[in-house]
Protein backbone atom coordinates (compact mmCIF):
# COMPACT_ATOMS: atom_id res chain seq x y z
CA UNK A 1 0.00 0.00 0.00
CA UNK A 2 1.24 3.53 -0.53
CA UNK A 3 2.33 5.62 2.51
CA UNK A 4 3.57 9.14 1.78
CA UNK A 5 3.13 12.66 2.78
CA UNK A 6 1.50 14.74 0.70
CA UNK A 7 1.17 18.58 -0.48
CA UNK A 8 -2.32 19.07 -1.17
CA UNK A 9 -1.60 22.08 -2.44
CA UNK A 10 -0.39 21.11 -6.19
CA UNK A 11 -0.95 18.29 -8.35
CA UNK A 12 1.18 16.35 -11.09
CA UNK A 13 -0.17 15.02 -14.61
CA UNK A 14 2.50 12.65 -15.96
CA UNK A 15 0.53 11.58 -19.19
CA UNK A 16 2.14 8.21 -21.57
CA UNK A 17 0.38 8.74 -24.54
CA UNK A 18 -0.43 12.09 -24.73
CA UNK A 19 -1.29 12.37 -28.41
CA UNK A 20 -2.13 15.81 -28.85
CA UNK A 21 -3.59 16.74 -25.21
CA UNK A 22 -7.27 15.02 -25.51
CA UNK A 23 -6.21 13.95 -21.91
CA UNK A 24 -4.84 16.85 -20.44
CA UNK A 25 -8.04 18.54 -20.78
CA UNK A 26 -9.97 16.22 -19.71
CA UNK A 27 -7.89 15.98 -16.49
CA UNK A 28 -7.55 19.72 -16.11
CA UNK A 29 -11.40 20.05 -16.21
CA UNK A 30 -11.52 17.37 -13.72
CA UNK A 31 -8.65 17.95 -11.22
CA UNK A 32 -8.23 21.76 -11.43
CA UNK A 33 -4.85 23.34 -12.31
CA UNK A 34 -1.75 21.37 -12.48
CA UNK A 35 1.74 22.19 -10.82
CA UNK A 36 3.32 20.25 -13.96
CA UNK A 37 2.46 18.28 -16.40
CA UNK A 38 4.86 15.27 -17.90
CA UNK A 39 3.66 14.41 -21.56
CA UNK A 40 4.79 11.56 -23.53
CA UNK A 41 4.23 11.80 -27.13
CA UNK A 42 6.85 10.29 -29.85
CA UNK A 43 4.72 11.39 -33.25
CA UNK A 44 5.82 15.31 -34.85
CA UNK A 45 2.41 16.13 -35.20
CA UNK A 46 0.60 15.93 -32.10
CA UNK A 47 3.73 17.10 -30.51
CA UNK A 48 3.35 20.42 -32.83
CA UNK A 49 -0.25 20.67 -31.43
CA UNK A 50 0.09 20.42 -27.80
CA UNK A 51 3.25 22.85 -28.03
CA UNK A 52 1.00 25.26 -29.33
CA UNK A 53 -1.63 24.79 -27.11
CA UNK A 54 0.75 24.21 -23.70
CA UNK A 55 4.10 25.22 -25.16
CA UNK A 56 3.87 28.78 -23.69
CA UNK A 57 3.51 27.45 -19.59
CA UNK A 58 6.50 26.70 -17.31
CA UNK A 59 4.29 24.19 -15.79
CA UNK A 60 4.39 22.07 -19.23
CA UNK A 61 7.13 19.54 -20.09
CA UNK A 62 6.84 18.03 -23.15
CA UNK A 63 9.11 15.03 -24.00
CA UNK A 64 9.08 14.16 -27.69
CA UNK A 65 9.50 9.91 -27.20
CA UNK A 66 7.86 7.07 -26.62
CA UNK A 67 7.75 5.54 -22.79
CA UNK A 68 9.73 2.84 -22.45
CA UNK A 69 11.70 0.45 -20.03
CA UNK A 70 15.09 1.40 -21.48
CA UNK A 71 16.54 4.14 -23.40
CA UNK A 72 16.81 3.41 -27.58
CA UNK A 73 15.42 3.58 -30.70
CA UNK A 74 12.36 1.94 -32.25
CA UNK A 75 9.70 1.79 -34.64
CA UNK A 76 6.47 2.97 -34.13
CA UNK A 77 3.82 1.33 -35.99
CA UNK A 78 0.68 3.85 -37.48
CA UNK A 79 -2.67 3.37 -36.64
CA UNK A 80 -4.61 1.22 -39.09
CA UNK A 81 -7.37 3.71 -39.71
CA UNK A 82 -5.93 6.90 -37.96
CA UNK A 83 -2.25 6.92 -38.43
CA UNK A 84 -1.38 9.00 -35.48
CA UNK A 85 -4.36 7.53 -33.23
CA UNK A 86 -3.25 3.62 -32.11
CA UNK A 87 0.34 3.61 -33.12
CA UNK A 88 2.38 1.36 -31.02
CA UNK A 89 5.66 -0.32 -30.55
CA UNK A 90 4.07 -3.82 -30.68
CA UNK A 91 4.47 -5.05 -34.32
CA UNK A 92 1.50 -7.19 -35.22
CA UNK A 93 -0.85 -5.10 -32.86
CA UNK A 94 -3.98 -5.68 -34.40
CA UNK A 95 -5.05 -2.01 -34.32
CA UNK A 96 -1.60 -1.31 -36.62
CA UNK A 97 -0.23 -1.71 -40.03
CA UNK A 98 3.23 -3.52 -39.88
CA UNK A 99 3.99 -2.27 -43.35
CA UNK A 100 3.46 1.46 -41.67
CA UNK A 101 5.91 2.95 -39.22
CA UNK A 102 8.44 5.39 -38.49
CA UNK A 103 11.73 5.06 -35.86
CA UNK A 104 11.26 7.21 -32.62
CA UNK A 105 12.65 7.84 -29.06
CA UNK A 106 12.44 5.92 -27.04
CA UNK A 107 13.11 7.00 -23.08
CA UNK A 108 13.48 4.67 -20.03
CA UNK A 109 10.57 6.06 -17.94
CA UNK A 110 10.79 4.58 -14.76
CA UNK A 111 14.18 6.33 -14.52
CA UNK A 112 12.69 9.39 -15.56
CA UNK A 113 10.09 9.38 -13.20
CA UNK A 114 11.94 8.29 -10.26
CA UNK A 115 14.38 11.43 -10.88
CA UNK A 116 11.89 14.04 -12.15
CA UNK A 117 8.51 13.09 -10.11
CA UNK A 118 9.41 10.28 -7.52
CA UNK A 119 10.97 12.65 -4.95
CA UNK A 120 8.35 15.29 -4.99
CA UNK A 121 5.89 15.50 -2.45
CA UNK A 122 2.92 17.04 -4.71
CA UNK A 123 -0.06 14.56 -5.59
CA UNK A 124 0.83 12.69 -8.78
CA UNK A 125 -1.27 11.21 -11.44
CA UNK A 126 -0.23 9.08 -13.83
CA UNK A 127 -2.27 7.82 -17.25
CA UNK A 128 -1.00 5.29 -19.79
CA UNK A 129 -2.58 4.76 -22.93
CA UNK A 130 0.28 3.42 -25.01
CA UNK A 131 -1.11 0.47 -27.17
CA UNK A 132 0.98 -2.20 -24.83
CA UNK A 133 3.70 -0.91 -23.24
CA UNK A 134 1.64 0.00 -20.20
CA UNK A 135 2.94 -3.75 -18.83
CA UNK A 136 6.29 -3.42 -18.97
CA UNK A 137 6.30 0.16 -17.58
CA UNK A 138 4.20 -0.79 -14.84
CA UNK A 139 5.90 -4.14 -13.79
CA UNK A 140 9.12 -2.33 -13.66
CA UNK A 141 7.65 0.32 -11.62
CA UNK A 142 6.77 -1.75 -9.44
CA UNK A 143 10.02 -4.04 -8.92
CA UNK A 144 11.61 -0.41 -8.81
CA UNK A 145 9.01 0.27 -5.32
CA UNK A 146 7.82 3.62 -7.47
CA UNK A 147 4.31 2.69 -7.73
CA UNK A 148 4.24 4.17 -4.08
CA UNK A 149 4.71 7.67 -5.17
CA UNK A 150 1.57 8.01 -7.96
CA UNK A 151 -1.87 8.88 -6.06
CA UNK A 152 -4.06 8.05 -8.43
CA UNK A 153 -3.26 5.80 -11.53
CA UNK A 154 -5.51 5.61 -14.82
CA UNK A 155 -4.68 2.74 -17.48
CA UNK A 156 -6.13 1.70 -21.22
CA UNK A 157 -5.31 -1.88 -21.72
CA UNK A 158 -4.30 -3.79 -24.58
CA UNK A 159 -3.88 -6.89 -23.81
CA UNK A 160 -5.69 -8.81 -26.26
CA UNK A 161 -4.04 -6.98 -29.19
CA UNK A 162 -0.41 -7.41 -28.42
CA UNK A 163 -0.98 -11.38 -27.68
CA UNK A 164 -0.61 -11.49 -23.99
CA UNK A 165 -2.60 -13.82 -22.33
CA UNK A 166 -5.46 -12.83 -20.13
CA UNK A 167 -4.04 -14.88 -17.20
CA UNK A 168 -0.98 -12.27 -17.53
CA UNK A 169 -3.15 -9.49 -17.53
CA UNK A 170 -4.62 -10.57 -14.83
CA UNK A 171 -1.95 -10.60 -12.41
CA UNK A 172 -0.80 -7.52 -12.82
CA UNK A 173 -4.01 -6.26 -12.35
CA UNK A 174 -4.08 -8.16 -8.63
CA UNK A 175 -0.33 -6.74 -8.38
CA UNK A 176 -1.60 -2.99 -8.84
CA UNK A 177 -4.59 -3.88 -7.04
CA UNK A 178 -2.27 -4.78 -3.93
CA UNK A 179 -0.63 -1.35 -4.04
CA UNK A 180 -3.61 0.47 -2.89
CA UNK A 181 -5.06 0.98 -7.15
CA UNK A 182 -8.82 0.78 -7.29
CA UNK A 183 -8.53 -1.09 -10.68
CA UNK A 184 -11.33 -2.78 -12.75
CA UNK A 185 -8.84 -4.78 -15.50
CA UNK A 186 -11.74 -3.39 -18.20
CA UNK A 187 -12.33 0.07 -19.92
CA UNK A 188 -13.34 1.47 -16.89
CA UNK A 189 -9.94 1.95 -15.81
CA UNK A 190 -9.07 4.08 -19.02
CA UNK A 191 -9.40 8.10 -18.02
CA UNK A 192 -12.38 9.15 -19.70
CA UNK A 193 -14.22 6.15 -18.51
CA UNK A 194 -13.11 6.27 -14.92
CA UNK A 195 -14.01 10.46 -14.33
CA UNK A 196 -17.24 9.03 -15.76
CA UNK A 197 -18.06 6.63 -13.43
CA UNK A 198 -16.73 8.31 -10.55
CA UNK A 199 -19.44 11.27 -11.41
CA UNK A 200 -22.30 8.65 -11.73
CA UNK A 201 -21.48 7.63 -8.47
CA UNK A 202 -20.91 10.62 -7.14
CA UNK A 203 -24.37 11.10 -8.14
CA UNK A 204 -25.50 8.42 -7.23
CA UNK A 205 -24.53 8.52 -3.50
CA UNK A 206 -25.40 12.39 -3.57
CA UNK A 207 -29.22 11.98 -4.41
CA UNK A 208 -29.41 8.58 -1.64
CA UNK A 209 -27.96 11.17 1.15
CA UNK A 210 -29.91 13.50 0.27
CA UNK A 211 -33.16 11.29 -0.06
CA UNK A 212 -32.04 9.43 3.28
CA UNK A 213 -31.70 12.57 5.15
CA UNK A 214 -35.13 13.93 3.97
CA UNK A 215 -36.63 10.67 5.74
CA UNK A 216 -34.83 11.21 8.84
CA UNK A 217 -36.02 15.15 9.07
CA UNK A 218 -39.57 13.75 8.32
CA UNK A 219 -39.52 10.90 10.95
CA UNK A 220 -38.03 13.25 13.47
CA UNK A 221 -40.19 15.83 12.64
CA UNK A 222 -43.63 13.65 12.85
CA UNK A 223 -42.69 10.58 14.66
CA UNK A 224 -44.84 11.46 17.87
CA UNK A 225 -47.71 12.16 15.62
CA UNK A 226 -46.88 8.36 13.64
CA UNK A 227 -46.61 7.03 16.48
CA UNK A 228 -50.05 8.46 18.14
CA UNK A 229 -51.99 7.58 15.00
CA UNK A 230 -50.26 4.08 15.25
CA UNK A 231 -51.30 3.78 18.64
CA UNK A 232 -55.11 5.20 18.10
CA UNK A 233 -55.09 2.15 15.38
CA UNK A 234 -53.67 -0.61 17.56
CA UNK A 235 -56.54 0.71 19.96
CA UNK A 236 -58.96 0.69 17.67
CA UNK A 237 -58.27 -3.07 15.99
CA UNK A 238 -58.04 -4.73 19.61
CA UNK A 239 -61.68 -2.96 20.83
CA UNK A 240 -62.70 -4.71 17.39
CA UNK A 241 -61.97 -8.42 18.74
CA UNK A 242 -63.02 -7.72 21.81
Amino acid sequence: MKSRTVNDNGKIFVDLGAYDGDSIRLAQRHFGRFAEIHAFEPLPGPQQRMAREFGGSKRFHLVGAAAGVENSTARIFLGNQYGEIASSLFKGNRQCCDSEFVDIKVIDFPEYFKSKCSPRREKIVLKLNIEGGEYDILKVMADRNLLQSIDILFVDWHWSLIGLTEESHRDLVRRLRRHGFRLSGTKLDELSNALKYNAISLAVRKTFAFHYQGARLFLRNHAPAIFRILRRMKSILCSGKQ
